[in-house]
């Protein structure tokens, strides 16, 4: 028994119609930070460390408590 083969055997459709730009040829836009905007990523970086460094002082304390009890 042989399969037929579909007359249309040319190039494959293109799965993608709409096809994303290559990130290396988009336009470069020049990013303005304005003053207040730098004092909100400071004072939010600072409060990140702030809180990593009391999470590690916590776990720490935790771990030293359940291992050495």
């Amino acid at each position: 028994m042989q399969l037929a083969l579909h007359q249309d055997q040319g190039q494959l459709p293109d799965p993608d119609p709409h096809p994303v730009l290559d990130p290396l040829q988009e336009e470069e836009t020049e990013v303005v930070v304005e003053w207040e905007d730098t004092d909100a990523v400071v004072s939010a970086s600072v409060f990140i460390v702030f809180a990593a460094s009391k999470l590690l002082d916590h776990l720490k304390e935790s771990h030293t408590v359940s291992c050495c009890s």
